[in-house]
Parts: structure tokens; sequence; C-alpha cells
């Protein structure tokens, strides 16, 4: 899948952004724990500060954000790109958001993810392995891609940055996807190895203010986002 891969630097970035912005909620958690007597709600903005410093470190890569809402409350921004002679649009979302769906995901009503999805038209796949078990790890299967693509308004490609939180609260996986309608999400590539090469770094004490808590739900627009975790390996052949 080289011709779906970011370049390293970018990749970098984009890795520094997350983790960049996990250290930034963590701070404003336990700056609003000392403020207030109840500051429990700063467990949703995590992926604001998220968003806000990927778009800072990603600008110099000529990527261009807007922010766009789902629903009637979640803000999110939607980065805007060109990767050789393709158009894409980016999101980022932790895959415990995502994961939310897992009980309600025969429902069809249209949502702001499988709009997006659209764009990446149709994969036709095989051997695929369905994620039945807890998300801490991403599954890969033999997977062959179907150059069929359904362009929607001017991209060609929709990407979605999804990150892990592991039990010790630390962000211990990152991966650059293609999100399909069909409730499929292809790994392009694994970026898990840029956490090791970051400047970032978030300490044990910067993880103690959320110690101890249960996963907030990010995204309050997407409960039907619908997403099955068939996840196909990284090498797909035209």
């Amino acid at each position: 899948m080289d011709q779906y891969v970011f370049s390293k630097d970018v990749n970098q970035a984009i890795v520094d952004g997350v983790l960049q912005g996990y250290k930034s909620y963590l701070d404003e958690r336990r700056a609003k724990k000392t403020e207030l007597h109840v500051s429990g709600a700063y467990a949703w903005v995590k992926g604001n500060h998220i968003d806000h410093y990927v778009a800072d470190k990603v600008a110099d890569a000529g990527f261009e954000w807007k922010l766009d809402k789902a629903g009637y409350a979640w803000e999110f921004l939607k980065f805007d790109g060109q990767l050789k002679e393709d158009r894409f649009v980016l999101i980022i979302k932790s895959v415990k958001s995502l994961a939310k769906s897992l009980p309600i995901k025969k429902k069809s009503k249209e949502n702001y993810l499988s709009e997006l999805a659209a764009i990446n038209g149709t994969f036709k796949m095989k051997d695929s392995v369905e994620r039945t078990e807890q998300l801490s790890l991403f599954f890969a299967a033999e997977a062959n891609l179907e150059t069929v693509q359904s362009l929607v308004s001017d991209y060609r490609l929709f990407y979605a940055i999804i990150y892990e939180v592991d039990e010790a609260k630390m962000v211990s996986r990152i991966a650059l996807t293609l999100p399909l309608q069909k409730g499929q999400i292809i790994e392009v590539e694994d970026l898990t190895p840029y956490i090791a090469s970051s400047s970032i770094e978030i300490s044990a004490e910067d993880l103690k203010v959320v110690r101890g808590e249960t996963e907030a739900e990010e995204e309050i627009a997407s409960e039907y986002d619908g997403y099955e975790y068939i996840i196909p390996a990284k090498e797909i052949k035209n």
C-alpha cells in the first residue's frame, strides 16, 4: 500500500501532534481538578486537544483544516491535503470512541463517518478477520484491493488516524487507516514506532490524573458509527 502512505516527516508530525494534544489534555485535567470542585466533564475534551495540536504540527506539510460538526454538539477538525495526485480528507479518532458503537452497529442511520467513507469506494477483501474481542490490538488479514473508487466531491481518499490508550492511560498505538462504508477499516501503516522517536514525553506523573478512570465516550454525536473492525493486512494487492 505504498501509494497510500505519508512521508516519514508527516508521520512523525502526526504522532507528535497526537502526543502533544494528549499531554495538553492531561495538563488541563490536572489544572481543572485543582481549580474546581467538580471537573469530570473535562474527560470529554481530549479529542479537541489532539485535533488542535495535530493541526499545528502538520501545517508545514501543506495540510489545511476546517472546523466541522457531527450532530448537535460534537465539533472536530477535518484535515485536507494532497498525496501525489490524490486529494484527501483526514480525521482523528480514538479506538475507544469507535468501540462504543459495536452494540448498535446494525442501525442504519446515516452519519458523518459513513458519508466520508463513501470517498474510499469499494474494496474487495478475502480471508478477513472480524474483531470480536476488546480492541487492544489491530488485527490483520490478507486482502485484495478492487480498484473501484467512488469519488465524492473533490476527494479521492478518506483517512482516519486512530489512536489507542492502554490500561496505564498512555497512548500505546497509532495507525493510519482507510475506513470503508461496509464497516471495515484498512490499516495503511502502523505509526506506533514514531512514538519512540517523538520529542514529546508523557510521564507517569502526567498520567496520574486519569488513572483509574473509565475512558469517556468522546463522540456524543457518533453513536451510530457502526464500524465492525475488520482490518485487512498492510500488504493489499492491486
